[in-house]
Protein backbone atom coordinates (compact mmCIF):
# COMPACT_ATOMS: atom_id res chain seq x y z
CA UNK A 1 0.00 0.00 0.00
CA UNK A 2 1.10 3.40 -0.66
CA UNK A 3 0.24 6.81 -0.86
CA UNK A 4 0.99 10.12 -2.61
CA UNK A 5 3.09 12.35 0.32
CA UNK A 6 3.81 16.14 0.65
CA UNK A 7 5.61 16.82 -2.59
CA UNK A 8 4.49 14.20 -4.55
CA UNK A 9 6.68 11.07 -2.89
CA UNK A 10 5.26 8.01 -2.72
CA UNK A 11 6.06 6.37 0.69
CA UNK A 12 4.12 3.28 2.61
CA UNK A 13 1.05 4.24 4.51
CA UNK A 14 2.45 2.80 7.58
CA UNK A 15 5.91 4.96 7.44
CA UNK A 16 3.69 8.02 6.50
CA UNK A 17 1.46 7.41 9.82
CA UNK A 18 4.19 6.28 12.03
CA UNK A 19 6.11 10.00 10.60
CA UNK A 20 2.59 11.96 12.00
CA UNK A 21 3.02 10.65 14.80
CA UNK A 22 6.19 11.23 15.55
CA UNK A 23 6.23 14.54 14.17
CA UNK A 24 3.22 16.02 15.99
CA UNK A 25 4.63 14.63 19.03
CA UNK A 26 8.34 16.51 18.88
CA UNK A 27 6.65 19.32 17.30
CA UNK A 28 3.65 19.71 20.21
CA UNK A 29 4.98 22.51 22.45
CA UNK A 30 6.07 24.67 19.09
CA UNK A 31 2.90 23.85 17.83
CA UNK A 32 0.68 25.11 20.55
CA UNK A 33 2.83 28.64 20.46
CA UNK A 34 2.26 28.38 16.45
CA UNK A 35 -1.76 27.94 16.88
CA UNK A 36 -1.38 30.62 19.69
CA UNK A 37 0.08 33.07 17.52
CA UNK A 38 -2.48 32.52 14.14
CA UNK A 39 -5.48 33.10 16.64
CA UNK A 40 -4.20 36.30 18.29
CA UNK A 41 -2.76 37.71 14.97
CA UNK A 42 -5.68 36.45 13.34
CA UNK A 43 -3.73 34.98 10.33
CA UNK A 44 -4.87 32.77 7.46
CA UNK A 45 -2.77 30.16 6.56
CA UNK A 46 -2.35 29.17 2.60
CA UNK A 47 -1.22 26.02 1.23
CA UNK A 48 0.56 25.32 -1.85
CA UNK A 49 2.55 22.80 -3.88
CA UNK A 50 0.55 19.78 -1.58
CA UNK A 51 0.79 16.79 -4.52
CA UNK A 52 3.80 17.93 -7.01
CA UNK A 53 6.96 20.41 -6.88
CA UNK A 54 6.27 22.02 -10.54
CA UNK A 55 5.47 25.49 -10.66
CA UNK A 56 1.77 24.74 -12.04
CA UNK A 57 0.99 24.27 -8.02
CA UNK A 58 2.80 27.21 -6.77
CA UNK A 59 2.42 30.07 -8.79
CA UNK A 60 -1.23 30.26 -10.23
CA UNK A 61 -2.86 29.75 -6.58
CA UNK A 62 -0.66 31.87 -5.06
CA UNK A 63 -0.40 34.64 -7.93
CA UNK A 64 -4.48 34.72 -8.14
CA UNK A 65 -4.68 35.17 -4.07
CA UNK A 66 -2.15 37.83 -3.73
CA UNK A 67 -3.66 39.46 -6.67
CA UNK A 68 -7.06 39.86 -5.01
CA UNK A 69 -5.82 41.01 -1.85
CA UNK A 70 -4.19 44.68 -0.81
CA UNK A 71 -0.75 44.83 0.02
CA UNK A 72 -2.43 45.44 3.99
CA UNK A 73 -4.26 42.29 3.74
CA UNK A 74 -1.12 40.26 2.53
CA UNK A 75 -0.07 40.44 6.14
CA UNK A 76 -2.52 38.71 7.15
CA UNK A 77 -1.62 35.24 5.19
CA UNK A 78 1.32 33.00 6.18
CA UNK A 79 1.61 30.58 3.04
CA UNK A 80 3.60 26.89 3.59
CA UNK A 81 4.95 25.56 0.45
CA UNK A 82 4.71 21.86 0.93
CA UNK A 83 6.94 21.03 -2.14
CA UNK A 84 10.34 21.17 -3.30
CA UNK A 85 9.79 23.72 -5.64
CA UNK A 86 11.56 23.43 -8.99
CA UNK A 87 12.73 27.41 -9.19
CA UNK A 88 13.89 28.48 -6.00
CA UNK A 89 13.84 32.15 -7.32
CA UNK A 90 10.25 32.42 -7.90
CA UNK A 91 10.07 31.03 -4.29
CA UNK A 92 11.91 33.80 -3.30
CA UNK A 93 10.71 36.56 -5.35
CA UNK A 94 7.26 36.23 -3.87
CA UNK A 95 8.77 35.98 -0.52
CA UNK A 96 9.13 39.56 -1.02
CA UNK A 97 5.26 40.00 -1.48
CA UNK A 98 3.79 37.18 1.31
CA UNK A 99 5.54 35.20 3.74
CA UNK A 100 6.07 31.77 2.56
CA UNK A 101 7.39 28.92 4.72
CA UNK A 102 8.87 26.21 2.26
CA UNK A 103 11.57 23.36 2.08
CA UNK A 104 14.18 25.13 3.85
CA UNK A 105 12.31 25.39 6.95
CA UNK A 106 10.60 22.16 7.21
CA UNK A 107 10.17 22.07 11.08
CA UNK A 108 8.88 25.95 11.24
CA UNK A 109 6.24 24.85 8.19
CA UNK A 110 5.26 21.75 10.27
CA UNK A 111 4.63 23.52 13.23
CA UNK A 112 2.27 26.07 11.40
CA UNK A 113 0.80 23.07 9.37
CA UNK A 114 -0.20 21.67 12.28
CA UNK A 115 -1.29 24.89 14.43
CA UNK A 116 -3.62 25.69 11.53
CA UNK A 117 -5.50 22.64 11.32
CA UNK A 118 -5.98 22.71 14.64
CA UNK A 119 -7.52 26.36 15.06
CA UNK A 120 -9.46 25.79 11.58
CA UNK A 121 -7.26 28.28 9.54
CA UNK A 122 -5.61 26.07 7.13
CA UNK A 123 -7.03 26.90 3.15
CA UNK A 124 -5.75 24.56 0.26
CA UNK A 125 -4.95 27.18 -2.73
CA UNK A 126 -5.22 25.42 -5.89
CA UNK A 127 -5.41 26.46 -9.53
CA UNK A 128 -8.43 28.46 -10.93
CA UNK A 129 -8.10 29.42 -14.13
CA UNK A 130 -12.16 31.18 -14.12
CA UNK A 131 -10.50 33.24 -10.81
CA UNK A 132 -11.64 37.01 -11.77
CA UNK A 133 -8.22 37.70 -10.18
CA UNK A 134 -6.51 36.56 -13.82
CA UNK A 135 -8.44 40.13 -15.18
CA UNK A 136 -6.35 41.93 -12.61
CA UNK A 137 -3.51 44.17 -13.90
CA UNK A 138 -1.87 44.67 -9.99
CA UNK A 139 1.82 43.32 -10.27
CA UNK A 140 2.47 40.83 -7.23
CA UNK A 141 6.03 41.10 -7.47
CA UNK A 142 8.78 43.61 -8.60
CA UNK A 143 12.53 42.65 -9.87
CA UNK A 144 15.88 43.99 -8.26
CA UNK A 145 17.72 46.00 -10.65
CA UNK A 146 20.89 44.57 -9.77
CA UNK A 147 18.96 40.77 -10.37
CA UNK A 148 18.11 41.85 -13.71
CA UNK A 149 21.55 43.22 -14.77
CA UNK A 150 23.16 40.46 -13.94
CA UNK A 151 20.52 37.93 -15.70
CA UNK A 152 21.14 40.32 -18.81
CA UNK A 153 24.85 40.26 -18.74
CA UNK A 154 24.84 36.73 -18.72
CA UNK A 155 21.97 35.97 -21.28
CA UNK A 156 23.53 39.02 -23.58
CA UNK A 157 26.69 36.26 -23.81
CA UNK A 158 24.58 33.76 -25.04
CA UNK A 159 23.01 36.01 -27.56
CA UNK A 160 20.04 37.50 -26.71
CA UNK A 161 19.48 41.58 -27.39
CA UNK A 162 17.48 43.22 -25.25
CA UNK A 163 16.94 46.08 -27.08
CA UNK A 164 14.73 43.84 -29.73
CA UNK A 165 11.36 41.82 -28.82
CA UNK A 166 12.40 38.41 -28.30
CA UNK A 167 9.25 35.53 -28.33
CA UNK A 168 9.99 32.69 -25.99
CA UNK A 169 9.33 29.43 -27.10
CA UNK A 170 8.91 26.01 -25.32
CA UNK A 171 7.11 22.60 -25.64
CA UNK A 172 6.07 19.59 -23.74
CA UNK A 173 9.15 17.43 -23.07
CA UNK A 174 10.11 13.92 -21.94
CA UNK A 175 13.31 14.61 -20.19
CA UNK A 176 11.70 16.93 -17.34
CA UNK A 177 9.12 14.40 -16.07
CA UNK A 178 11.93 11.13 -16.33
CA UNK A 179 13.88 13.93 -13.70
CA UNK A 180 11.38 14.12 -11.25
CA UNK A 181 10.64 10.31 -11.85
CA UNK A 182 14.04 9.59 -10.48
CA UNK A 183 13.80 12.05 -7.52
CA UNK A 184 10.81 9.81 -6.33
CA UNK A 185 8.50 12.52 -7.09
CA UNK A 186 4.73 11.10 -8.75
CA UNK A 187 4.41 12.38 -12.00
CA UNK A 188 2.25 11.70 -15.54
CA UNK A 189 4.39 11.99 -17.83
CA UNK A 190 1.54 11.05 -20.61
CA UNK A 191 4.53 11.33 -23.51
CA UNK A 192 1.40 11.23 -25.78
CA UNK A 193 0.66 14.40 -25.10
CA UNK A 194 4.19 16.21 -26.30
CA UNK A 195 3.68 18.01 -29.13
CA UNK A 196 6.13 18.21 -32.16
CA UNK A 197 8.99 20.70 -30.95
CA UNK A 198 10.48 21.15 -34.27
CA UNK A 199 6.41 22.59 -35.43
CA UNK A 200 7.21 25.25 -32.57
CA UNK A 201 10.54 26.47 -34.14
CA UNK A 202 9.60 26.21 -37.61
CA UNK A 203 6.62 28.34 -36.87
CA UNK A 204 8.99 30.61 -34.30
CA UNK A 205 11.44 31.28 -36.79
CA UNK A 206 8.58 32.47 -39.46
CA UNK A 207 6.78 33.99 -37.31
CA UNK A 208 9.90 36.37 -36.27
CA UNK A 209 11.61 36.56 -39.79
CA UNK A 210 8.35 38.86 -40.18
CA UNK A 211 8.46 40.72 -37.13
CA UNK A 212 12.08 41.16 -37.08
CA UNK A 213 12.22 39.82 -33.57
CA UNK A 214 14.36 37.03 -31.85
CA UNK A 215 13.46 33.43 -30.82
CA UNK A 216 14.35 32.17 -27.41
CA UNK A 217 13.99 28.59 -26.56
CA UNK A 218 13.58 27.94 -22.91
CA UNK A 219 12.98 25.33 -20.90
CA UNK A 220 13.99 23.01 -17.86
CA UNK A 221 15.91 19.67 -18.25
CA UNK A 222 15.72 20.36 -22.53
CA UNK A 223 18.77 18.79 -24.20
CA UNK A 224 20.76 20.97 -26.30
CA UNK A 225 19.11 21.72 -30.17
CA UNK A 226 20.81 20.49 -33.17
CA UNK A 227 23.22 22.96 -34.32
CA UNK A 228 21.17 22.80 -37.86
CA UNK A 229 18.56 25.34 -35.82
CA UNK A 230 20.80 27.52 -33.83
CA UNK A 231 22.25 28.13 -37.80
CA UNK A 232 18.76 29.32 -38.31
CA UNK A 233 18.36 31.65 -35.13
CA UNK A 234 17.29 29.94 -32.30
CA UNK A 235 18.77 31.17 -29.49
CA UNK A 236 18.94 27.53 -27.01
CA UNK A 237 19.12 28.61 -24.00
CA UNK A 238 17.36 26.20 -22.70
CA UNK A 239 20.21 23.81 -23.69
CA UNK A 240 23.44 25.32 -23.22
CA UNK A 241 23.24 28.09 -20.23
CA UNK A 242 19.64 28.41 -18.45
CA UNK A 243 19.59 29.35 -14.74
CA UNK A 244 16.05 29.96 -12.12
CA UNK A 245 17.27 33.69 -12.17
CA UNK A 246 17.35 34.23 -16.20
CA UNK A 247 14.10 32.00 -16.64
CA UNK A 248 12.64 34.81 -14.25
CA UNK A 249 13.58 37.67 -15.90
CA UNK A 250 13.86 36.40 -19.66
CA UNK A 251 9.98 35.68 -18.83
CA UNK A 252 9.43 39.57 -17.15
CA UNK A 253 10.30 41.16 -20.59
CA UNK A 254 9.21 38.37 -23.65
CA UNK A 255 7.20 39.94 -26.00
CA UNK A 256 5.02 37.19 -25.73
CA UNK A 257 5.35 32.91 -25.28
CA UNK A 258 4.82 30.36 -27.55
CA UNK A 259 3.86 27.36 -25.26
CA UNK A 260 3.41 23.94 -26.19
CA UNK A 261 1.64 22.32 -23.62
CA UNK A 262 3.54 23.01 -20.58
CA UNK A 263 3.47 24.99 -17.39
CA UNK A 264 6.45 27.21 -18.33
CA UNK A 265 3.79 30.07 -19.00
CA UNK A 266 3.21 31.12 -15.53
CA UNK A 267 6.33 32.70 -15.56
CA UNK A 268 5.24 34.83 -17.82
CA UNK A 269 1.55 35.44 -16.18
CA UNK A 270 4.13 36.50 -13.22
CA UNK A 271 4.35 39.48 -15.43
CA UNK A 272 0.90 39.96 -17.33
CA UNK A 273 2.97 39.06 -20.10
CA UNK A 274 0.73 37.08 -22.56
CA UNK A 275 1.16 33.74 -24.25
CA UNK A 276 0.39 31.95 -27.18
CA UNK A 277 -0.88 28.16 -25.93
CA UNK A 278 -0.72 25.03 -28.92
CA UNK A 279 -1.51 21.89 -28.58
CA UNK A 280 -3.87 21.99 -25.54
CA UNK A 281 -4.74 18.16 -24.75
CA UNK A 282 -7.30 18.95 -22.40
CA UNK A 283 -10.64 20.57 -23.84
CA UNK A 284 -11.95 21.34 -20.65
CA UNK A 285 -9.21 24.34 -20.22
CA UNK A 286 -9.61 27.45 -20.79
CA UNK A 287 -6.96 29.59 -20.96
CA UNK A 288 -6.62 32.92 -18.57
CA UNK A 289 -7.16 36.14 -19.25
CA UNK A 290 -5.30 37.65 -22.78
CA UNK A 291 -3.67 34.39 -23.96
CA UNK A 292 -4.57 32.51 -27.07
CA UNK A 293 -4.78 28.74 -27.60
CA UNK A 294 -5.42 26.10 -29.86
CA UNK A 295 -6.78 22.25 -29.31
CA UNK A 296 -4.74 18.67 -30.14
CA UNK A 297 -7.79 17.50 -32.35
CA UNK A 298 -9.11 14.20 -31.41
CA UNK A 299 -9.36 11.44 -34.47
CA UNK A 300 -11.69 8.49 -34.18
CA UNK A 301 -8.94 5.77 -35.40
CA UNK A 302 -11.58 3.15 -36.96
CA UNK A 303 -12.99 5.94 -39.05
CA UNK A 304 -11.07 8.51 -39.21
CA UNK A 305 -13.03 11.28 -38.46
CA UNK A 306 -12.32 14.20 -35.87
CA UNK A 307 -14.25 14.99 -33.06
CA UNK A 308 -16.29 17.88 -31.85
CA UNK A 309 -15.85 19.44 -28.75
CA UNK A 310 -18.61 18.57 -27.41
CA UNK A 311 -17.67 14.66 -27.87
CA UNK A 312 -13.97 15.39 -26.55
CA UNK A 313 -15.25 17.18 -23.77
CA UNK A 314 -18.00 14.23 -22.63
CA UNK A 315 -14.41 12.06 -22.78
CA UNK A 316 -12.99 14.57 -20.16
CA UNK A 317 -9.00 13.99 -20.11
CA UNK A 318 -9.10 10.04 -21.08
CA UNK A 319 -8.72 11.31 -24.70
CA UNK A 320 -5.26 12.09 -24.52
CA UNK A 321 -4.10 9.26 -21.49
CA UNK A 322 -2.26 5.74 -22.82
CA UNK A 323 -4.13 4.33 -20.26
CA UNK A 324 -7.77 4.52 -21.54
CA UNK A 325 -7.01 5.66 -25.84
CA UNK A 326 -6.06 2.69 -27.32
CA UNK A 327 -9.41 1.39 -25.23
CA UNK A 328 -11.30 4.44 -26.91
CA UNK A 329 -9.85 4.01 -30.47
CA UNK A 330 -8.97 7.56 -30.37
CA UNK A 331 -5.26 9.06 -31.33
CA UNK A 332 -4.34 12.92 -31.24
CA UNK A 333 -3.78 15.51 -34.30
CA UNK A 334 -1.11 17.87 -33.22
CA UNK A 335 -1.33 21.62 -34.71
CA UNK A 336 0.25 22.47 -37.49
CA UNK A 337 2.32 25.20 -38.03
CA UNK A 338 -0.12 27.13 -39.76
CA UNK A 339 -2.32 26.40 -36.61
CA UNK A 340 0.72 28.01 -34.49
CA UNK A 341 1.28 30.86 -37.15
CA UNK A 342 -2.55 31.94 -37.05
CA UNK A 343 -2.63 32.08 -33.49
CA UNK A 344 0.93 34.34 -33.30
CA UNK A 345 -0.59 36.80 -36.21
CA UNK A 346 -3.80 37.20 -33.84
CA UNK A 347 -1.92 37.59 -30.61
CA UNK A 348 0.19 40.60 -32.70
CA UNK A 349 -2.78 42.19 -33.39
CA UNK A 350 -4.69 42.20 -30.34
CA UNK A 351 -1.71 43.45 -28.62
CA UNK A 352 -1.14 45.95 -30.82
CA UNK A 353 -5.01 47.41 -30.63
CA UNK A 354 -5.62 46.54 -33.97
CA UNK A 355 -7.96 43.39 -33.20
CA UNK A 356 -12.06 44.06 -34.38
CA UNK A 357 -14.62 41.28 -32.90
CA UNK A 358 -17.18 41.02 -35.80
CA UNK A 359 -19.92 39.61 -35.44
CA UNK A 360 -18.95 36.66 -36.92
CA UNK A 361 -15.90 36.42 -34.62
CA UNK A 362 -17.82 37.00 -31.45
CA UNK A 363 -19.86 34.27 -32.71
CA UNK A 364 -17.56 31.68 -32.53
CA UNK A 365 -16.46 32.77 -29.35
CA UNK A 366 -19.71 32.87 -27.26
CA UNK A 367 -20.31 29.19 -29.31
CA UNK A 368 -17.02 27.61 -27.96
CA UNK A 369 -17.58 29.32 -24.74
CA UNK A 370 -21.11 27.87 -24.18
CA UNK A 371 -20.24 24.52 -25.64
CA UNK A 372 -17.39 24.21 -22.97
CA UNK A 373 -19.63 25.85 -20.30
CA UNK A 374 -22.16 22.83 -20.87
CA UNK A 375 -20.39 20.03 -20.93
CA UNK A 376 -17.30 20.78 -19.29
CA UNK A 377 -16.82 19.02 -15.95
CA UNK A 378 -14.30 21.44 -14.33
CA UNK A 379 -15.81 24.88 -14.19
CA UNK A 380 -12.79 25.99 -12.58
CA UNK A 381 -11.05 25.70 -15.69
CA UNK A 382 -13.09 28.34 -17.40
CA UNK A 383 -10.43 30.91 -18.30
CA UNK A 384 -11.44 34.23 -20.28
CA UNK A 385 -8.72 33.44 -23.04
CA UNK A 386 -9.65 33.17 -26.36
CA UNK A 387 -9.29 30.42 -28.75
CA UNK A 388 -7.55 31.40 -32.17
CA UNK A 389 -10.28 32.61 -34.63
CA UNK A 390 -7.99 31.47 -37.38
CA UNK A 391 -8.15 28.12 -35.54
CA UNK A 392 -11.94 27.87 -35.38
CA UNK A 393 -12.05 29.08 -38.96
CA UNK A 394 -9.64 26.23 -40.05
CA UNK A 395 -12.12 23.48 -38.05
CA UNK A 396 -15.76 24.08 -38.70
CA UNK A 397 -16.70 20.59 -37.00
CA UNK A 398 -15.23 21.44 -34.24
CA UNK A 399 -18.23 23.68 -33.00
CA UNK A 400 -20.68 21.13 -34.34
Amino acid sequence: MSRSWFHGVKGSRTRYALHTAGQILILSPAILVCAASLVIHRRRVGMVGRLSPVISCFIPPLEALLRSVSVEERRDWLILNMSRTDNHFVEQVYGRAVRILGSREKWRRSSYLWAARLTHRLYELLEAKSDPAWMSRRHVIQLRRSETDAAWENLARLGIDRDRPYVLVVSRHNAYYERLAREGVVVKGRAVRNPREETYLEAALAFAASEKAQVVRIGRDMPPLASSWTARGVVDYAGVGRTDEMDVVLASEAWFMLNGATGAFWLTEMFHRTQVHGDVYDARHVQIDGSIFTLQRVRDVATGRLLTLREMLLHESRYSDERHMERLGLELVKNTRADLLGAMAEMVERLAGRWVDDPERVHRQATYRAIVAEYSSEPTWMGRGWPSDRFLIDNPDLLE
